[in-house]
């Protein structure tokens, strides 16, 4: 059986505790078979605490970071193992959050923008290895919106358009090598209008979605160099949540909530060069003057005010008519995707300390459902006063579930094509939904799928096709099958794997929470779910059922 590095790291203390206690907080040293350091820092109580450092195995710093209790928690930098700056921003409740930037092993930038409690939110900009830009486009909280572009390495358009909620709608443009243009056209939702409007000399202005005659959704102002100038998502004609608004050179200038054509409560605002916690809540407000200003009022002018006009004039009258949904010139309709999704890329994490050591007890109890009596696990997952448990999960959920066909059938998979869980009719199917993960890579997750390896024979036997789906972007998919890879070698795993970037799956079964809680289903030759599991609540994610189970309700299956 193959064994993950971070598996066989040996764990020794490089110090005493300050308070000469076991509990207390004591330097931790972790090595690799073979002598080299994997990582380093601080256990209180046994949990990693405070500022770590990990080495890659050729001995340069691969990432240094604050936890707070065995979560990654405030900044983090990583770098290539060549010794180049890889990516660095920040987490808070192991979610990334704040401005992050990537780059390419030759320093080029690969990508940068926000996250807002883990997923892309606002402009974002990706970058081919020789410094051109790839795609830019925004982001509202993880799905694409508005106009997206997207050049070749030459810096030549390769397609334009626009999306909602991730799908291509309205008009767009692709060029071909030679610079031939394509003009393609994509459905929009019924009572849903694209509407855009540019500066005198054609650059685009602003644009967002109108439904029923009122702007509904995201929209997004430019400056005329096209780089973003304000950006707020509007609720039936009124803008809500967060207003960004962005200097010509793309620095943020201020943010922070509105209300209506308001700024209100705390905002973050650009003060010598940092962004410095000011109350927006009285500011006073000259009146907007109903002329679009020029980028230069943000170096004049205080930035809450500026905030300000800049809000107003987004959330003006439009000047044009909404793009009409059937362009005068013919146009070829298509269903396809135009582009493919850029996506930053997703660090792994490291596994804790905690969970390394209690890695094999749970490949146990996912083999055959036992958990030893005297371990932390059976601490924390045992019958006493507060304890969770394992092996019940949350019956009246399963229980919803069972009798029907599984609301969304169709994913993507990790080999570049897609599977529809229908193309599987006649065959028994063993559908694993993981919990995913915002931070690093989940244990309970690789445990799972491992044990589900030993048991491909008895699969083929059963006639039962297992399938594993991800909750999650392909990125992150990605961060799982690397650590997965020391388990399985190069052989591909003994399941399918596919992924869920929308999380379709999860909200229309009610598991979705950060990002689903973990459940199996058991399909019949037909189709129809037969036995079902779900852990018992978002927070206990160990809670699954073992392979053994799985193989006697696959049996019991007709």
């Amino acid at each position: 059986m193959g064994t993950s590095i971070r598996i066989l790291m040996l764990a020794i203390a490089a110090g005493v505790a300050a308070s000469g206690c076991a509990s207390g907080p004591r330097q931790h040293m972790e090595l690799r078979p073979d002598g080299s350091k994997a990582g380093a820092g601080t256990l209180v109580d046994g949990m990693q605490e405070g500022e770590w450092t990990f080495w890659h195995q050729n001995g340069t710093v691969s990432a240094r970071g604050s936890y707070t209790r065995d979560v990654r928690d405030g900044s983090w930098t990583h770098w290539h193992p060549s010794g180049a700056l890889h990516m660095r921003g920040a987490y808070a409740g192991a979610r990334q959050v704040g401005l992050w930037e990537f780059w390419h092993p030759n320093g080029a930038l690969q990508c940068s923008g926000e996250f807002v409690d883990g997923r892309e939110h606002g402009p974002w900009v990706h970058g081919h290895d020789n410094g051109a830009v790839a795609q830019r486009g925004v982001y509202v909280e993880g799905q694409r919106m508005l106009r997206w572009e997207q050049f070749d390495a030459a810096g030549r358009p390769v397609s334009r358009g626009s999306w909602l909620d991730d799908r291509p709608v309205g008009v767009w443009s692709q060029w071909d090598a030679s610079g031939t243009e394509t003009k393609l056209q994509y459905p929009l939702p019924g009572g849903t209008e694209h509407a855009s409007e540019s500066w005198d000399e054609g650059a685009l202005r602003r644009e967002g979605f109108v439904r029923d005659g009122a702007a509904h959704g995201p929209w997004l102002s430019r400056h005329r160099n096209g780089t973003p100038r304000a950006f707020v998502v509007f609720d039936r004609g009124e803008p809500r949540g967060e207003l960004v608004v962005w200097r010509a050179d793309g620095t943020v200038l201020a943010r922070g909530q509105v209300e209506g054509t308001r700024c209100v409560g705390t905002w973050q605002v650009q003060q010598a060069g940092a962004l410095v916690p000011v109350d927006a809540t009285h500011e006073p407000r000259a009146p907007w003057d109903r002329t679009w200003s020029e980028a230069e009022v943000a170096d004049r002018e205080n930035p809450l005010a500026v905030a300000a006009r800049w809000l107003e004039e987004l959330a003006s009258p439009r000047e044009v008519v909404p793009v009409p949904v059937v362009p005068q010139a013919p146009v070829a309709a298509v269903v396809a995707e135009p582009q493919p999704r850029e996506e930053a890329p997703t660090d792994p994490g490291e596994w804790t300390a905690r969970e390394r050591e209690e890695l094999e007890v749970f490949r146990r109890y996912y083999r055959d459902g036992r958990l030893p009596r005297r371990s932390g696990a059976a601490d924390r997952y045992g019958s006493g006063a507060g304890a969770t448990t394992l092996g019940k999960g949350d019956a009246p959920l399963a229980g919803r579930i069972v009798g029907a066909q599984l609301p969304v059938t169709e994913f993507p998979a990790a080999d570049g094509t897609r599977l529809d869980l229908a193309s599987l009719r006649g065959k028994r199917v063993l559908f694993v939904v993981l919990r995913g993960f915002t931070s690093q890579v989940c244990v309970y997750c690789f445990a799972q799928t491992a044990e589900l390896a030993p048991l491909a024979k008895r699969w083929r036997e059963l006639d039962c096709e297992v399938v594993v789906m991800f909750p999650g972007t392909r990125s992150r998919m990605a961060a799982f099958q690397s650590a997965c890879s020391s388990e399985f070698g190069d052989a591909a795993p003994p399941y399918r794997l596919v992924y869920d970037p929308d999380l379709q799956l999860a909200k229309a079964l009610g598991l979705q929470g950060n990002l689903a809680r973990p459940a199996s289903f058991v399909l019949d030759r037909e189709g129809i779910v037969r036995h079902a599991y779900v852990a018992e609540s978002v927070e206990n994610t160990a809670d699954r059922p073992s392979a053994a189970r799985l193989a006697e309700w696959v049996e019991s299956t007709r």
